[in-house]
């Protein structure tokens, strides 16, 4: 009698659950794939993938954005206010200057105090303090 349907629904509940765990994660994955910001600068908004930014520096009142296409871009904001645009997708910010995409690390150096190789070929010191969590993310991904 009841016993069956009462695991039943368990079993059903279990599994939904466990589908949209899966669908969130798929669109969690989606949207990096496909997802742009914006960034404006003094002649309009540039459009860009998520994707396909390499790193972000921070040069004074500045940032400049390294892309995939070997393109920049130098735009008048903090490192600070992309580092919160940028929360949820693949970035560390690993030293005071510099926010890079993990998905463009190409090798991380554990000698020399820690650095990491970027797609792009250029070598970035990791700060003692942010490389636990560098390591964390990078398990992580």
């Amino acid at each position: 009698g009841d016993m069956g349907n009462k695991e039943t629904e368990k079993w059903i509940s279990q599994n939904v659950k466990r589908t949209l765990e899966v669908v969130i994660e798929a669109s969690d994955i989606i949207n990096y794939e496909t997802k742009k910001i914006l960034i404006s600068t003094n002649d309009g908004i540039w459009l860009v993938r998520i994707k396909d930014i390499i790193r972000i520096e921070a040069n004074g009142n500045y940032v400049k954005f390294y892309f995939f296409n070997k393109e920049s871009l130098l735009i008048a904001k903090t490192l600070k206010n992309y580092e919160k645009i940028l929360l949820d997708y693949p970035f560390e910010r690993i030293h005071k200057s510099h926010l890079i995409n993990l998905h463009h690390i190409k090798k991380y150096y554990k000698n020399d105090g820690g650095y990491v190789l970027m797609n792009d070929d250029t070598q970035i010191e990791v700060a003692r303090l942010k490389r636990e969590k560098l390591m964390t993310r990078l398990e992580l991904l």
